[in-house]
């Protein structure tokens, strides 16, 4: 499709004076090439009103590929390559007050913040703190020490 009209319309097939076809795009580059900072927009209006129908996304299109052949067309920026992988392990790395509790030393006075976080778990879970020492005092006897 050229321009805002169906590929059987009459004006598709229009023609030059001595008889040829019209080469739209030829046209869009000559208008742009003479109106070098135009905007799509204003060209195909200006097209248009001279007799040319063509609509601004069909000169955009001329346009983009023109600038492609030319070689001045810059790749756009994007995400950077590899970088969904870095984000999902980064998600994945949890803080270490979210990663497994670790046991407070044997030789250490004080339990540390995740030790603490399990032991409220535990009280939680077991529905006390009386609770919760009886399951520890259990556990203790069970494993023997």
């Amino acid at each position: 499709m050229v321009g805002n009209f169906k590929k059987g319309s009459q004006m598709i097939k229009k023609k030059a004076e001595d008889g040829s076809k019209i080469n739209m795009s030829a046209v869009i580059r000559n208008y742009m090439a003479q109106n070098p900072k135009t905007k799509p927009k204003a060209v195909a209006e200006a097209l248009t009103a001279q007799g040319t129908p063509v609509s601004a996304q069909y000169v955009s299109v001329v346009k983009a590929n023109d600038a492609k052949r030319k070689g001045k067309v810059a790749r756009r920026p994007g995400r950077p390559k590899g970088s969904m992988g870095a984000a999902k392990s980064a998600a994945s790395a949890a803080p270490e007050a979210l990663q497994s509790p670790k046991v407070a030393s044997r030789t250490g006075s004080e339990p540390s913040l995740a030790a603490l976080a399990s032991a409220k778990d535990l009280i939680r879970a077991t529905g006390g703190a009386a609770n919760a020492r009886a399951a520890i005092d259990a556990f203790v006897k069970l494993m023997g020490n």
